[in-house]
């Protein structure tokens, strides 16, 4: 089997010569000649604060957001500093070898308090890949009981390289941020466009298209960031409206699925210090689809500080 990434044109090859039983699954490695595979090592740094009753025994995940795409659900199991990690002041580090996600610009952090000792104070996190080190700070419960009750962290890149800077003309890039999560329902993903327009306190946006490039966003259980060159301020946002389109090379005719599950919608100003949550759990069709709605409007559901400052 070849699968063609549509964006990047890389062609990763697999290759098997064994027979496949009904039922049976099997791992089969990336390979073939001239074919682009090559993975690269993250190593993920995970600092606890210091402060009392801090640290945690739940498990721990995180996703790395970048502008080639995101890395998906890592779980943090094996530090290589500490047996009992995530403790009070521990600086615990995981290792991945993952395809190359450009510049990381986000990352998001949460655990399943699992525990009896759940609730975990976390300072920072620090990714590190082929010599370039970004740094996303936090200074924030991440718990049930404690704070906002939140146990999920979406944690901005404080020190993006100095090239990018410059290639955004020497300032961070004018616009919105969205990470979009669809739920983990059956049948939740879709093949199709999202699109999204902003209402704020001064300014609305026009329709703005969230392309599903290759068809490799928008699955179940997963979160995609975009980033949308909004120039004009719209203020706080307020509402966001959000739709589904046919994406042009699908045959809606012939495809099964007409609707997604969509779980929440993310929204932040990179000049700005808030992230805006807007909670959704509906379903969204494409339009004309028998009985189901096209488009939800979406009211504010909570803000947060995008980084807290460090004490």
């Amino acid at each position: 089997m070849i699968f063609k990434n549509l964006d990047t044109e890389d062609e990763y090859e697999f290759n098997n010569t064994q027979v496949i039983e009904k039922g049976q699954h099997i791992d089969v490695a990336v390979g073939g000649e001239g074919v682009s595979s090559d993975k690269i090592l993250y190593k993920i740094t995970v600092q606890t604060s210091d402060l009392f009753s801090c640290g945690t025994d739940a498990n721990v995940f995180i996703i790395l957001f970048g502008d080639k795409g995101d890395s998906g659900e890592l779980p943090l199991r094996n530090s290589t500093e500490n047996m009992n990690k995530f403790e009070r002041n521990n600086t615990d580090v995981f290792e991945f070898e993952l395809l190359s996600l450009g510049v990381i610009r986000r990352v998001r952090i949460w655990h399943d308090d699992s525990a009896t000792m759940s609730s975990w104070h976390l300072d920072h996190v620090t990714v590190s890949v082929e010599g370039i080190e970004y740094r996303f700070p936090c200074a924030k419960w991440l718990s049930s009981r404690k704070d906002d009750k939140n146990l999920s962290r979406d944690l901005a890149c404080e020190n993006l390289p100095e090239e990018t800077v410059a290639e955004e003309g020497g300032k961070q890039q004018e616009g919105y941020d969205v990470i979009v999560t669809i739920s983990n329902r059956k049948e939740a993903g879709t093949k199709h466009d999202i699109w999204i327009s902003l209402e704020g306190t001064l300014n609305s946006t026009n329709k703005l298209e969230l392309e599903n490039k290759g068809g490799r966003y928008f699955n179940k259980g997963t979160s995609d960031l975009f980033f949308l060159p909004v120039t004009s301020d719209i203020g706080t946002p307020t509402h966001v409206r959000v739709g589904v389109t046919p994406r042009d090379n699908v045959d809606v005719d012939k495809d099964p699925i007409k609707q997604c599950h969509l779980t929440s919608l993310i929204v932040n100003r990179r000049s700005g210090t808030d992230e805006f949550v807007f909670n959704c759990n509906h379903w969204l069709s494409l339009p004309g689809t028998p009985g189901r709605k096209s488009y939800r409007k979406l009211g504010l559901t909570t803000t947060q500080p995008l980084n807290a400052d460090h004490p």
